[in-house]
């Protein structure tokens, strides 16, 4: 992890002081893209306390009619691979706003990042997502969408059935319903999705090929008109929105940092067309629907 985002993470606390005011200038040579926030739960979305439990880096932390998008983390945290990703979308000319689900704790191992993903709690998590989507559209964001990545991918899907000011919703490679999960297949959504996941994905139940045909079966079912489940076809594995093996040093790390915990080889190299042609729909999709 670089120095710039090791400073982003360690200022989330004191981004606002406790009478809410503002003190970000010295944050925004540190982070030029985002800066952190911490948003009081328990008050309307829009009070901001130093004590507040929402942790988010937010790329127009003074409001914006900019339509926004919450970018939710894999199982690692906020890693380098995924604060790129919300960059991507700020420079797309979305207000990008990043959940800090665990808080400023990363995942740098497999094994690591699993046991944060078992403590966190999804439904808490869920109703941090749907604050930060008020918090956006009281700041004056025209509408919110949300993205996600693994983890971040099953938790999009909930919040975008559960959180009223989220319009559409534009997962990678998760799913995690009811009752092990959040999202409720019964009632589903009516809102649009886009959900993506790669031929190669092997995480059985969660994101592999017949998890895909079962998640779009369900969208069906429930009546959703606007729902696309797409699978990449090739050697497209688990994570292919990834750059790189993050935080393992090559592919074969990766690889073996799977195996230790059980997981057979489900990542594969990087492949630059693939996920441009991913980053294609989904910017084709926010531009329909938010």
């Amino acid at each position: 992890m670089n120095a710039k985002l090791l400073l982003c993470l360690a200022a989330l606390p004191a981004a606002v002081d406790a009478l809410g005011e503002f003190h970000a200038e010295e944050l925004k040579t540190t982070c030029p893209t985002l800066v952190p926030l911490r948003l009081n739960q328990t008050n309307t979305a829009g009070s901001l306390m130093s004590t507040g439990t929402v942790a988010v880096l937010d790329s127009d932390y003074q409001g914006s009619e900019k339509p926004a998008v919450i970018v939710v983390q894999e199982w690692w945290g906020l890693n380098e691979e995924h604060i790129k990703k919300a960059q991507k979308l700020a420079g797309a000319g979305y207000r990008a706003l990043v959940p800090d689900l665990y808080k400023g704790k990363l995942g740098v191992e497999a094994e690591e990042a699993n046991h944060l993903m078992s403590e966190l709690d999804f439904p808490t998590a869920v109703q941090e997502i749907c604050t930060i989507a008020k918090w956006a559209k009281d700041t004056g964001a025209s509408t919110v969408g949300v993205t996600g990545f693994c983890m971040g991918s099953a938790l999009a899907l909930c919040a975008l059935q559960a959180c009223d000011d989220i319009a559409a919703g534009a997962p990678f490679y998760g799913y995690a319903p009811q009752p092990a999960g959040c999202f409720d297949t019964t009632t589903s959504t009516k809102k649009p999705v886009l959900w993506s996941s790669g031929e190669l994905d092997l995480f059985g139940g969660f994101s592999d090929p017949a998890t895909a045909a079962k998640l779009e079966q369900e969208l069906a079912d429930a009546g959703n008109k606007d729902y696309t489940v797409k699978v990449y076809k090739g050697e497209i594995g688990h994570g292919f929105m990834n750059e790189s093996p993050e935080p393992y040093a090559n592919e074969t790390a990766k690889d073996e940092g799977f195996e230790a915990i059980g997981f057979d080889k489900t990542f594969y190299p990087y492949d630059a067309d693939v996920a441009n042609a991913a980053w294609g729909s989904l910017f084709d999709f926010f531009e329909k629907y938010l």
